[in-house]
């Protein structure tokens, strides 16, 4: 067999196998070519960085919270509406007094929040540690929303949180375009998820709150 069949016969085996794969490709479903795209919880499974320059005195008041991926620690947090929250100074911690509608009655809680660095807080769910674990502000505009993240319960075999949450909070009840924008902007860029991955939190009407900012 000379040098020249030789050659002729591995271009024929090669164009055949070409042929072949081009082939297997067209007949296998476009959801096994595809990168699977990760979940919500997938994502805010790595814990974020904190806002940089975080002015915390800035950010306490009164919030509204409008979206949120709850734990699964607290999944019936996920039918709640008329979700509120007012943040205050309590001596060396910091009280969450905050305010829910379930299944149309109004639920009161207080939660404990401790600074353990810039942006960074350790929470303490006093109801039962359905919420208890650590919290970082991620990003805010102070007067406009924040997003908080939270981890209840991390990995015990890397550092990666096993049940997140994410709450997005707004100073004001009624959503505007431009407060959806940046939270939008903001979300794509941190975590790369938007706004309608997220259960939205009604509001219709708020729970009487006889607690007082200050």
């Amino acid at each position: 067999m000379t040098g020249l069949t030789i050659a002729v016969l591995v271009l024929t085996a090669i164009v055949l196998a070409t042929g072949e794969i081009q082939t297997f490709r067209q007949n296998v479903p476009t959801f096994m070519t595809g990168i699977a795209r990760r979940t919500v919880k997938e994502r805010l499974s790595v814990q974020p960085p904190p806002m940089p320059g975080f002015n915390l005195n800035a950010w306490l008041g009164p919030w509204f919270h409008q979206f949120h991926k709850a734990p699964c620690s607290w999944a019936i947090s996920e039918d709640f509406s008329d979700y509120t929250q007012l943040f205050v100074p309590d001596g060396n911690v910091f009280l969450a007094h905050e305010s829910m509608r379930n299944r149309n009655l109004c639920n009161k809680m207080t939660t404990i929040f401790t600074v353990t660095g810039p942006g960074k807080l350790s929470v303490k769910d006093i109801m039962g540690d359905n919420f208890s674990g650590k919290m970082v502000i991620v990003a805010t505009d102070y007067q406009g929303f924040s997003i908080d993240w939270g981890c209840t319960k991390w990995s015990t075999m890397e550092q990666r949180c096993d049940d997140p949450w994410l709450y997005i909070k707004t100073r004001q009840m009624q959503l505007t375009q431009v407060i959806v924008g940046r939270i939008e902007s903001a979300l794509q860029n941190i975590f790369g998820i938007s706004l309608n991955e997220l259960t939205r939190i009604s509001h219709a009407r708020p729970c009487p709150n006889e607690r007082k900012q200050g």
